[in-house]
Parts: C-alpha cells; structure tokens; sequence
C-alpha cells in the first residue's frame, strides 16, 4: 500500500490522506527545506520499502514537528500510520529484516533495533590507524606522521591490525547517497576519506543541527557513550572541517571547565573537507609531539600530549576541539559569529594559520554534524 493512498488505521477507525497532511502542515507551518526533503522521500515508497527507512523518517519528522511544537491531529494520525506500516512489514519479511539488522547491528548495538534503553551498549572495535594506507596524491601532508605509543585508551591487539584495509564500494555509494539526501554535498563528495581515515566502513548520523537544534542536553542525548565518532562543523564562509576521537565524548560540567582533562588518544585528528573540484586538498592532521620539550620546561600545559572533544554544560560555547592548554576552536550557537580559531595550528602537525578561519579570526557555526563510524 502506497503512502498517499486513503487508508483506515486499524484499531481506532481514523481514516487519514497523506496528501491533506502534507498540504495542510506545509501552508500552516514553515518547516524549511529538510522536512520537504523528508516528505518527497516518503512519497516514493510504498509496502516493500526498506522499514529502517520508514524508521528514520518517522523519526526525523517526529523531531521537526516536536521542535516545531506542532500539535494537529492530522500529524499524530500520519506517525500511527508510519507505524503501522513497520509493524506489517515485521511479520511479513522477518527474514529480510534480519539480513538488514546485521548491517547496522555494530553501530546499534548487540540488541539491534530492539534494544531496550537500558541495554548495555558494546563499544565498537577500534582498528589502529595506518596513515600509509591513505591516499597521499589527494591527502596533505605526505610527511608520515605517526603518533607514539603514549595513549591513556587501549585497545585490544588482533590479527585484523595487520590486515590491509578495503573500502567497501556499495557501502560508500549507499553513504554518499545518505549525505546527498540530508543536503550536505561537501561532505557527500569525500565520505570516501572519511572512511579511509578510520579504516571503517559504516557510518551513521546521530545528530544533526539542522534537525536536532542545538542544545547541550540534546547533543549529549544523543552522542552518549557512543564510540568513534566525527564532528562535522559547516560555517558560514563554506569551510568544512572537524575533528575525530575514537572514545565517547565528555560532556564538560561547570565545575570540570576550570580543570580540563585531556584523553590522549592515538586515533585523534582533526580535518578539512573541500568539494573535490576546489584547488584546496582534502586534509587531516594529527597532534604534535612535545616529548622533546620534556627537558626543557617544567610548565605541564606545555607537556599536555594530544588533543580532544569536548562538549560544554554550561558555557557561552558547545563544543570545542583541540588541545585546551595549547591551541583549540571553540564552536558556539548556531548562527552565532563568535565562534574562533584559538592558535590550533599548534597543537596538530603540519597545520598552518590560515585552515579553520586562520588564528583568531570570529566566525559562525552553520550546521554540526555528528557521525558515528563502525565496521
């Protein structure tokens, strides 16, 4: 059964017709671009569509209309209906919806899409990084750059370390195609190295601003004790960049902001994303080395190793990148022109003044993503 066909929810005889949702929340209310998006997406369906499909975009209309704080009976009637829809779709195809959880079970958990809330959440594997496997003719900087063994988080040694990594190309075709769809073509057009970078092959969106806002507590809701994740900041002058951490992000309290802990973390880099046609390389660095310095200070701001991500409870900022004693960018509000660039050419090696807005120089966060990667 199609999507914008007429149709009666079983259980309390409500007859509902997308068409008639669709005209009346978009004359009624100003939604934008993403949930015209949604709406087109969910009008080429129909019984043999993907249910993590129909999952996702009962979710994000979910989202849009509660932030919107859009309460008609047409809305809750559509939500019933897309329920409905998974729930057939379950018994009938219980064998094709097996193959499709295996896919996403690494980045959902062992309890798959039925996992409780209070389900422990097993952390993804972590495959060390080898930056030899990038490609160096798109990749700057070609200097091999190897952090030492001096982490804090460990993981387990395996025989997979030494295996070579594969992209996945169907995989890749299916990401590109999730970017291009969220309207996000920058980072569409090299999700190829964002792969690379992490040697994993699976990825998902767990926060978008554009659909989420941007609150701490949201963020936090969202991104919490979820491992190997990207930050993906888009700014108003058309940059694209962020960082990666392979553990869970903190969420920083007032009292914690005075004494910051840094996690070092041998798979930390930070990033810049260009489209592919622009003279400026796709690029990623990773922190400096300052075990020379050792003999030289006693200052141990100077001899904090690495760089992290943190995410502020309670601070004019949300989120803030790099090495917090050294050199950082600090990302405020959406819209807000008072995010900056804070010297963090000195923490990563090779990285110069002018990437991220160049040193000091105030800009405003556009949209943030947070992208969750697994194998």
């Amino acid at each position: 059964m199609s999507a914008t066909q007429r149709i009666e929810l079983k259980g309390n005889n409500i007859m509902f017709n997308f068409n008639s949702f669709k005209e009346q929340v978009m004359k009624e209310y100003d939604l934008g671009n993403s949930f015209k998006k949604i709406i087109e997406r969910i009008e080429r369906y129909d019984g043999e569509e993907r249910v993590e499909e129909l999952e996702r975009s009962l979710r994000e209309i979910d989202s849009i209309l509660k932030e919107k704080r859009i309460r008609i009976e047409a809305a809750e009637n559509y939500l019933n209906y897309i329920n409905e829809c998974i729930n057939e779709r379950r018994k009938e195809k219980d064998e094709r919806l097996n193959e499709l959880r295996k896919e996403v079970s690494i980045l959902k958990g062992e309890g798959g899409i039925k996992r409780k809330k209070n389900d422990f959440e097993e952390p993804i594997k972590l495959k060390r990084l080898n930056s030899n496997s990038i490609n160096e003719a798109r990749i700057e900087p070609k200097d091999d750059c190897i952090v030492k063994n001096k982490v804090l988080i460990k993981t387990e040694k395996s025989d997979e370390e030494d295996e070579e990594f594969v992209l996945n190309e169907r995989m890749l075709k299916k990401y590109e195609k999730m970017f291009e769809e969220n309207e996000v073509e920058t980072v569409k057009d090299n999700v190829k190295y964002l792969m690379e970078w992490v040697e994993m092959n699976k990825m998902r969106i767990l926060y978008d601003s554009v659909i989420d806002g941007s609150s701490c507590e949201v963020i936090f809701d969202k991104i919490k004790k979820k491992p190997n994740i990207y930050v993906i900041i888009i700014d108003n002058n058309d940059n694209v960049f962020g960082g990666f951490i392979s553990h869970s992000i903190k969420v920083l309290s007032e009292k914690e902001e005075d004494d910051i802990d840094i996690i070092e973390d041998n798979d930390h880099f930070v990033f810049c994303l260009y489209p592919s046609n622009d003279e400026r390389t796709t690029t990623r660095w990773i922190p400096k080395d300052y075990e020379e310095d050792e003999e030289q200070t006693e200052d141990f701001d100077l001899l904090s190793y690495g760089g992290d991500i943190k995410i502020w409870s309670k601070n004019e900022f949300i989120i803030s990148i790099g090495n917090f004693y050294q050199g950082w960018i600090d990302i405020a509000s959406i819209g807000e022109n008072c995010s900056y660039n804070h010297s963090l050419y000195k923490v990563y090696q090779n990285m110069n003044k002018s990437y991220c807005n160049g040193d000091g120089t105030p800009f405003s966060a556009e949209r943030i993503l947070i992208v969750q990667m697994g194998k």
